[in-house]
């Protein structure tokens, strides 16, 4: 048969050619490969050219390198199973090169990537001794494997002797078996150089406290295939090591996609805080020139008797640490998510008993038989409507169910109008596992993909912290949406059949519930139209701060007292509010003085310009303005106008500005005036005799003259405290 394949070769050499060319750029890439892996390595040591694209063009490279024997062997599979002669010999001899492959193939890519210059050390940053054992495992695990398995699965095909099958066949397999088994035992040892730092880390947890169930099932499931093989289940044995094997890539892959994620989060952790790293020296630094200025000028800093600036928000900052760990919460999830969904597709078909979910009806439904003859109504007994209930009295009565009792049959012209109706929704406990399950997956992907989502936005979208979170809440609302709609499809409730029951609801919200409907539609506005934002200064009646949360029915708000203050949606939809820092940040502050009739105008003015320079953080756009604003009473009143970045310099630098007018005003001899009240007496009689006495001089000389002052100074309304 050999023979007859490669005269077949003949009618086909361009196809061989192509192979053989192919398998030649492998082996050149695989020579080569070592070399690329090294230049990668350099750059991924340095975080000025690190990247995650360096981690993804690695493991190309090390999947490359672990093509050429495998490819040769699928190689070789494809010379035997040529037309024209094949014979059984070769065709089993294919299927084992093809099983060998495949095995060879996965294995040598885990060892390759747990190479010294490797993804495992280089890029996931693996323990080295844990590396370094599995490695040495590897070393003599692939071929052992390989060998065994190849020549089980060819023996198993061939059709020239069972015997074969049963004898050797059945020796390649159980030795594949021990070979598993030593590997597992030896790697998947608790306090080992693999698991054991993982184990330790994760004391007292499910991991620290299940080692023996997972470490028993681990090394132990190839030993009851093995009893399985001698007991005369050696196919039954052979299929569930097909599963087996599929369950153990399936931890693979999900280990690789796990490093893979954690890489790709270290880096853009990373570059987060570098960039939070410049953002705050840059700040550093224009605070440093700001100050080096005003020594320059003689301005005083802010006195220790200024008040604090009230609690802001920076859009631009990121809490790195909070994302850090929904990201990992998140991918954790994922992970969970993925195997448990994996394994339900690799064990369901010798799992039946999952089936069985889909004949336990717990919904029971309704049908019409047709009218007996006569005319006769037929109540349905109990053990009639038990069979229904099971889905067996269909198959008795040809498909017709009896009447519940109390319901007139139809007529044979109705019944056969309905025959072409859908079969009604039958509720059984494998669709109320099905709903649990969305639910949770639902509960799930609420919670932690919407951190998946904004760790995007802020690695490819120039967004603030608004946006983001604008985005991410309206996504957030959308995968609820979906899987609340899964859920109740899985129990069989659509929107036809609930259209009334929404209907109830929304004439019940009107009434009863209408508040915090009317909240929940007005936080999707605020989302949407966006009049306020995290991060934005906000008053709202007489409550002031800064909004941090905007949720399904109320908006949180940090006061200046660092009190959070929950207010409804509806409020800002409805009420009068101000916003600080909705399109601009930037604030006035107005300082009104009076200083005394006879002043120098023009002096007044240079000072108040002067003074208004001193302040920290003021702007040239707008300019400073000094304005006389006109003659009081006892005063000629001015109005000083700067203009600075934002809300949280608005409270220090009104501050600074009356300082700097007091004590300017003070070196240049220029009075702030006030309010004077004189006293004229009309009746003196006895005011000469009370001045003679010595009680008046004394009175006098104590108090002085009788004046009655007030408050000289005003400023424009601002938040509370600012």
């Amino acid at each position: 048969s050999i023979r007859s394949s490669w005269e077949a070769t003949r009618f086909d050499r361009a196809r061989s050619v192509s192979i053989a060319a192919a398998l030649a750029l492998l082996l050149l890439v695989r020579l080569r490969a070592p070399a690329r892996l090294g230049m990668l390595n350099e750059r991924v040591r340095s975080f000025r050219t690190d990247r995650f694209g360096l981690t993804i063009r690695a493991l190309i490279v090390t999947a490359l390198m672990s093509l050429p024997v495998p490819a040769l062997l699928v190689a070789l599979a494809w010379f035997l199973e040529r037309p024209g002669g094949a014979g059984e010999l070769a065709l089993s001899v294919a299927s084992g090169l093809r099983a060998a492959s495949g095995v060879m193939f996965v294995l040598i890519l885990a060892r390759n990537i747990l190479r010294d210059d490797g993804l495992g050390e280089n890029h996931f940053a693996w323990h080295t001794s844990g590396v370094r054992t599995i490695r040495r495992h590897l070393r003599w695990f692939v071929p052992t494997i390989s060998v065994l398995w190849g020549a089980a699965i060819a023996l198993d095909v061939q059709s020239v002797n069972d015997a074969y099958s049963d004898s050797l066949g059945r020796i390649c397999f159980i030795g594949a078996m021990i070979s598993l088994s030593v590997f597992l035992a030896r790697v998947l040892k608790p306090t080992g150089a693999v698991l054991g730092p993982i184990v330790s880390r994760h004391a007292g947890q499910w991991l620290d406290r299940l080692r023996v169930v997972w470490y028993s099932a681990g090394v132990g499931v190839p030993i009851v295939l093995i009893v399985l093989a001698l007991a005369k289940y050696y196919y039954t044995a052979l299929r569930l090591q097909h599963l087996l094997f599929a369950t153990i890539w399936l931890i693979g892959a999900l280990v690789l996609i796990s490093a893979l994620t954690g890489r790709w989060l270290y880096i853009v952790r990373r570059r987060l805080a570098i960039e939070s790293a410049k953002r705050k020296r840059e700040q550093a630094r224009a605070a440093a020139l700001a100050d080096a200025e005003k020594n320059a000028t003689g301005a005083s800093a802010t006195s220790p008797a200024s008040p604090p600036p009230p609690p802001t928000v920076d859009p631009q900052e990121v809490d790195i640490p909070a994302l850090d760990s929904k990201m990992r919460q998140a991918v954790r999830t994922g992970i969970g998510l993925a195997f448990l969904i994996g394994m339900m597709l690799i064990w369901s078909e010798v799992l039946p008993a999952l089936k069985m979910l889909d004949r336990v009806q717990l919904w029971p439904r309704i049908a019409y038989s047709p009218e007996a003859s006569g005319g006769a109504q037929r109540d349905a007994t109990s053990g009639d409507r038990t069979a229904s209930a099971n889905g067996e009295n269909e198959e008795k009565s040809g498909g017709v169910t009896a009447p519940a009792p109390g319901m007139k049959p139809l007529s044979a012209s109705a019944e056969s109008s309905k025959a072409g109706a859908a079969e009604p929704f039958r509720l059984t406990l494998g669709n109320v596992g099905l709903a649990i399950l969305f639910g949770v997956i639902t509960v799930l992907v609420v919670r932690n993909v919407p951190a998946v989502v904004e760790l995007m936005l802020l690695e490819h979208l120039p967004l603030d912290s608004a946006s983001r979170y604008a985005l991410v809440s309206v996504f957030r609302y959308g995968l609820a949406l979906v899987g609340v709609t899964l859920t109740m499809g899985a129990m069989g409730i659509t929107w036809s059949t609930v259209q009334w029951l929404a209907a109830a609801l929304t004439f019940g919200l009107a009434f009863g519930l209408q508040e915090i409907f009317a909240n929940f539609v007005s936080g999707l506005i605020i989302l949407a139209e966006r009049p306020i934002r995290v991060g934005d200064m906000v008053t709202v009646g007489d409550m002031d701060g800064t909004v941090t949360k905007i949720r399904m029915r109320a908006t949180t708000v940090l006061g200046w007292d660092r009190k959070e203050i929950i207010i409804p949606n509806k409020t800002f939809i409805t009420d009068r509010v101000v916003n600080w820092t909705l399109s601009d940040s930037v604030q006035r502050i107005v300082a009104t003085v009076g200083v005394a009739y006879g002043s120098d105008l023009q002096l007044v003015e240079r000072t108040l310009l002067e003074a208004c320079q001193a302040v920290p953080g003021v702007l040239s756009d707008p300019p400073v303005s000094v304005l006389f604003r006109g003659f009081g009473d006892s005063t000629l009143n001015w109005e000083a106008r700067v203009h600075v970045a934002g809300v949280d310099q608005l409270v220090v630098g009104r501050s600074v500005l009356h300082q700097q007018i007091d004590a300017m005003f003070r070196r240049e001899g220029i009075e702030i005036a006030f309010p004077q009240l004189d006293l004229h007496v009309r009746s003196s009689e006895g005011l000469s005799e009370f001045l003679r006495s010595g009680a008046g001089g004394r009175a006098v000389s104590r108090e002085g003259s009788a004046r009655m002052t007030k408050g000289d100074t005003g400023e424009t309304a601002g938040p509370e405290g600012a």
